[in-house]
Parts: structure tokens; sequence; C-alpha cells
């Protein structure tokens, strides 16, 4: 498990470039208007989906027909997938917590706003659980 770990976190740090332009979009946008909930759900949706797209990286080139070669079953694959969907979920939610405070707190209206960033987790983070579990239904 370990080692899928480390084959989707290097997979995802070859997309950098992607990435930051997500955040920068919705650091652009918090910037410029205050829509706090539109930028955790971004930056949370969209980090997610890249993710998720680490199982069409797996497919690519007859790909799977090597990896499971490896000493894991299935149903390794399966929750190995789940979790670093899971832990990559939560890292961008905290991640996009932490861009909206850095953001309010220099424009000074973060003490106006933390109840909106409470709520907007409380609703992101269900909502994350559901994103993540379509794509392995049809697994």
């Amino acid at each position: 498990m370990k080692g899928l770990w480390t084959k989707d976190i290097r997979l995802i740090s070859s997309q950098q470039k992607n990435l930051a332009v997500i955040w920068l979009v919705a650091a652009g946008i918090l910037i410029a208007t205050d829509q706090i909930s539109f930028a955790i759900t971004y930056t949370s949706v969209i980090t997610i989906m890249t993710a998720i797209s680490t199982i069409s990286y797996d497919t690519f080139d007859n790909g799977n027909a090597f990896l499971f070669t490896l000493p894991f079953s299935r149903k390794e694959y399966t929750r190995e997938k789940y979790l670093f969907s899971l832990f990559w979920g939560m890292i961008t939610v905290i991640g996009g917590i932490l861009l909206v405070v850095i953001v309010t707190a220099a424009k000074g209206t973060l003490l106006m706003r933390s109840e909106e960033i409470v709520m907007t987790v409380l609703l992101n983070i269900p909502m994350l659980l559901i994103f993540n579990q379509w794509p392995f239904l049809f697994y």
C-alpha cells in the first residue's frame, strides 16, 4: 500500500503547475470578491478530481496489467484509492481554509467571516465524501 501511495503522490506532484493555477484562481477570486464558500469548495472539488484522476493514469498504456502483477489485491487497490482521495480531500479543505484565513486577514475581515468559514467547511466535507464515492461505484 505504501508503494501505491508513493506512486499517487508522484503523479499528483507532476501536476504542480495545474494545481498552482487552481489555487491562484481561487486566491484571485477571493481577493476580488468575498466569496469564501466558492474558494473553499472550488479548491476542494478541483483538487480531489486530480486525486481521482490517478485511476485514469493507472489504466493508461496498459498500466493496470503491470500494477496487478505487484503483490496486492484489487480490494487493496480500491481501498488505497478511497483513502488517498479522502486524505487528499481533507488536505485541500485545510488548504482552502488557510487560503481564506490568510486573504481575509490581509483584508481585515477575518472576524466578520469566521462563521461563514465554519459553515462552508461543514457543508463541504459531506459533499466531498459523496463526490469521492461516485467513481468507485463503477470500478
